[in-house]
């Protein structure tokens, strides 16, 4: 699913920090914060994350981003990569997460990563002359704009952005953490 992928995405960037000798430390939510493990250095971390986090199943509910990156600026005081996995679907549906995003800044640097639905996609590249078919392609279109607006709005407030297919997004991320330490922008 796409939680399975965002999850292994997520504990990947955990190795690669770890490995580099920065703290990590990851937190999951959606109205409520289910798990919150601290920025902490080391393999043990590492390991404390796959045993807190491999029971977790996902469920539908509204996501409470502002409580959440409340939370992760309160117990985090230095200057830190505060990375978000999520997805958006359109401008309105995501204010919160587009306002939780851009408060985090200056302080700290925000990086949201989008899982895009490779469904919607494969819809909007389909041409057809079918109605219904029409139809689905000219939703998809939309979702994909109103994507776009959004991705446009997060980096106008100085918000990283990465998105890709769920089943992709693993490589991409961990080769911006890593450009992002090369870059020394933390």
């Amino acid at each position: 699913t796409r939680f399975d992928w965002g999850l292994n995405a997520a504990l990947s960037l955990a190795l690669a920090g770890v490995s580099r000798g920065d703290r990590v430390g990851i937190g999951v939510f959606d109205r409520t914060l289910h798990t919150w493990i601290p920025p902490r250095g080391g393999r043990a971390t590492l390991r404390q994350m796959i045993e807190r986090l491999t029971p977790i199943q996902p469920v539908l509910h509204e996501s409470d981003y502002l409580a959440a990156a409340t939370h992760a600026a309160r117990q985090q005081h230095r200057r830190s990569l505060v990375v978000m996995i999520t997805d958006i679907v359109d401008q309105t549906a995501s204010a919160e997460l587009l306002s939780a995003m851009a408060r985090m800044r200056p302080r700290h640097l925000p990086f949201c990563i989008t899982l895009r639905d490779s469904h919607i996609d494969r819809q909007a590249q389909q041409m057809t002359t079918d109605v219904d078919a029409a139809y689905e392609r000219a939703v998809a279109l939309d979702l994909l704009n109103q994507r776009e607006v959004a991705f446009s709005k997060l980096k106008q407030r100085g918000v990283l952005v990465l998105d890709a297919p769920a089943h992709q997004i693993t490589d991409p991320l961990v080769e911006a953490y890593l450009r992002i330490k090369i870059q020394g922008r933390l």
